[in-house]
């Protein structure tokens, strides 16, 4: 039995992904001979360890560097006292919502007299728009708060 496409146009998922993935460019079509099940659910089965090696291989070889503002002495005394307050993860990573990373990244920076802190987090944490989420936080109750354990670190 063929897949056929369905009254509104579209394809059958299966349709579209599995040709496309798994078959030889001159074999791309619209539909895929789904009589042989069992070739099927081997396809998807060598899919699936697929992924998960790619997983484990990205997972495993993480390593994670730190800018030269961030490595210093101090700033490693800093990021100790967070990882054990839980503020960040093993890879320097905030664990944080985005308002609190803005402002955590705002008192690490000037403890650190780092003048251009947005650029730097922003690039580390793979973030945009952190400035406007440290403004945002300024309005928040909980940013006095937070601002005071961030004072103890």
């Amino acid at each position: 039995m063929d897949i056929e496409r369905k009254s509104n146009g579209q394809e059958n998922l299966a349709a579209r992904i599995i040709p496309r993935t798994f078959a030889p460019a001159s074999n791309y079509s619209n539909t895929y001979n789904m009589n042989n099940n069992e070739e099927l659910i081997s396809l998807l089965k060598r899919l699936h360890e697929k992924l998960h090696q790619a997983d484990d291989n990205k997972q495993s070889s993480a390593v994670v560097i730190l800018p030269a503002s961030l490595r210093t002495a101090r700033a490693k005394e800093i990021w100790k006292k967070a990882q054990d307050a839980g503020y960040i993860d093993e890879n320097y990573q905030p664990l944080l919502t985005r308002t609190q990373a803005a402002v955590f990244a705002y008192e690490m920076a000037a403890k650190l007299k780092i003048r251009n802190k947005w650029k730097i987090f922003e690039s580390f944490w793979n973030r945009s728009n952190m400035r406007s989420n440290y403004y945002r936080a300024l309005y928040q109750q909980q940013y006095s708060d937070f601002v005071d354990e961030l004072k103890k670190l």
